[in-house]
């Protein structure tokens, strides 16, 4: 099977959910315990950027808004749709919802979201992208509330980790960036308030880096 036509096999939403689990074993045990800290707080008013067609962060105590290109993973991620109000969405508290919308074009106001988080997605975009993605997560996420962002990062030694490398060599994503880049790209949209951290979160040694800040 060539690269475009597998790519375009996992649009489905069950080939996306079987092919995680096999490009990432042990993921969900190496990632249970780091989400649980960076997560434990999160309520309110959640925006998930780039959701994918299932929760791959904890559900938060509130309402949270995934977002997507692709409506195939939106129908599947939100049990509702938004409204389109002033705020982007209703008053649907406590529930699940998607919208569909690119993430470096929100259609949200300001301030409104009490934590914005982003889990491998970044690694999909070219720089432009990335870059506006992070500052329209920034700028809907109201004073004190978190921007937490996960992606993955190229393996420091890839002959140490060779799984890892091959892994990342075939991703889907055309923008795998080193911690260097990522780090980089997090100081363009946000001057120097990152919290970050790298650990590795599969049995065949992925590695990822994870970014947190608090919007002043």
């Amino acid at each position: 099977m060539s690269r475009p036509m597998l790519y375009r096999v996992l649009e489905y939403p069950i080939i996306y959910t079987i092919s995680q689990k096999l490009l990432a074993p042990g993921s969900g045990l190496l990632l249970g315990k780091c989400y649980k800290d960076v997560f434990s707080e999160s309520r309110g008013y959640i925006l998930d950027v780039g959701c994918g067609p299932l929760f791959t962060t904890p559900r938060p105590n509130g309402t949270i808004v995934g977002i997507d290109i692709n409506p195939l993973y939106v129908k599947r991620y939100g049990s509702n749709s938004a409204d389109k109000g002033s705020n982007g969405i209703s008053d649907y508290s406590g529930k699940c919802m998607g919208v569909v919308c690119s993430a470096d074009s929100l259609p949200f106001d300001e301030n409104f979201f009490d934590e914005s988080r982003c889990n491998g997605l970044l690694h999909h975009l070219p720089p432009e992208s990335a870059l506006f993605t992070m500052k329209e997560m920034i700028r809907c996420t109201r004073p004190s509330g978190k921007i937490i962002i996960f992606d993955n990062v190229w393996p420091r030694v890839s002959l140490y980790r060779p799984l890892a490398w091959l892994t990342r060599r075939f991703d889907r994503g055309e923008w795998v960036r080193t911690e260097k880049e990522l780090l980089e790209l997090a100081d363009a949209a946000h001057p120097g308030n990152w919290y970050h951290k790298r650990f590795t979160y599969s049995f065949t040694g992925l590695e990822a880096l994870l970014l947190i800040s608090e919007k002043p």
